[in-house]
């Protein structure tokens, strides 16, 4: 069977990266050269929210590393298990509030990661905590969230398009000493095509207990399947995924048993899955026969990985071809869409002018589409 052609070509230096965070054996296996631990590489690292992932899996052979080379990674991860202890502690302070109060929950996507996956606080890097509540609580945990310190708010604004509009899903941001939860009532927006009731997952959740901690999360199934489909939604915005959410895929995937388990899912599903499989497979993070028959992921999936990964300065062609003109075609056209759309190509002048001020409106709006073209 040949290999799938690709549109883009993976730079050598983030094949090697991927090769390492993904699979530690390399080291162990001795098929890994230290000589390709660069300043390039070291940067492309840190770029991709992997350098938790490099430090960790480079420690038994550290002293074949350049010792300024480790020295940086050492304070990136460092700095990640920083962070991550006050996120933990931030989440202790929350499950005690929600069971003192007998609200349900499961917490997603980072903290699920480290408490049942990586069990490591340095090697994935938590920018928040995500939560998922029943619909009815919103006001219950809102009131007690106040009642706490917390600073709450609603329809939180967003940068990105598709957060800016749909945030049925997340209503409501609780943050305290400058640190966020994100309280989800839905896994995803019902307008983006998913229909996932809260009521049953949580009905299904697991109690995982770690480092004289414990916190709930929704069952492996569930998980994965959020896991890959929240990558799926942000991959195909282009909008600020991070890297590293493919290691999370690659380490939950297997409990989907997709291949096996194919039929049972909508062919919408199916698509959106095959699609995170394909680029997966271009990253070196899952083998090629894995899902041989799988949906080829769109070029602009592969774009907007190296343009995250800084490996390609978009020309004016691909800025259009790739980054502008996908967003107005993201959705289905329909009565609710149409606003959206409009306000894409037509922006208010307010909106407009909040990232160019002092600008005509014509020069902020040439401005908002070098936006696209800027480096990460």
């Amino acid at each position: 069977m040949s290999s799938p052609q690709f549109p883009f070509q993976l730079p050598e230096v983030s094949k090697q990266l991927f090769m390492l965070a993904a699979n530690p054996s390399s080291i162990v296996n001795e098929d890994f050269d230290p000589k390709i631990i660069t300043a390039s590489f070291v940067k492309q690292a840190v770029l991709s929210h992997l350098s938790g992932f490099v430090y960790h899996n480079l420690s038994p052979i550290k002293e074949k590393v350049d010792p300024q080379l480790w020295k940086q990674l050492e304070l990136q991860y460092v700095q990640v298990l920083q962070g991550n202890h006050q996120f933990l502690r931030l989440h202790q302070q929350m499950v005690q509030l929600f069971e003192q109060n007998q609200i349900p929950f499961a917490v997603l996507k980072g903290l699920d990661l480290l408490f049942r996956t990586y069990r490591e606080e340095g090697i994935r890097h938590i920018s928040d905590i995500d939560v998922l509540i029943l619909p009815v609580d919103l006001e219950k945990v809102t009131n007690h969230f106040k009642a706490n310190g917390f600073k709450c708010k609603q329809s939180i604004h967003k940068s990105s398009f598709h957060e800016k509009h749909f945030q049925l899903h997340a209503p409501l941001q609780a943050s305290l000493n400058g640190l966020n939860i994100d309280v989800h009532v839905l896994l995803f927006d019902t307008f983006l095509g998913f229909d996932f009731p809260s009521k049953p997952l949580l009905e299904n959740r697991l109690k995982i207990n770690w480092k004289q901690q414990h916190t709930h999360v929704l069952e492996a199934k569930d998980a994965a399947l959020f896991n890959i489909l929240h990558l799926y939604v942000h991959l195909d915005k282009g909008n600020h995924f991070k890297m590293s959410s493919f290691l999370d895929v690659q380490r939950t995937i297997q409990a989907l048993d997709y291949p096996q388990n194919k039929a049972q899912y909508p062919k919408q599903i199916q698509t959106k899955i095959e699609y995170v499989i394909d680029c997966m497979v271009w990253l070196g993070l899952l083998e090629h026969d894995f899902l041989p028959d799988r949906k080829k992921a769109p070029a602009r999936y592969f774009f907007y990985l190296l343009f995250f990964l800084q490996a390609v300065q978009p020309t004016f062609g691909q800025t259009l071809r790739y980054k502008f003109f996908p967003r107005l075609f993201l959705y289905q056209i329909s009565w609710k869409t149409l606003p959206l759309l409009f306000h894409e190509v037509f922006p208010s002048k307010r909106y407009l002018l909040y990232s160019a001020p002092n600008s005509s409106y014509l020069g902020a709006w040439i401005k908002r589409i070098q936006h696209f073209t800027r480096k990460k």
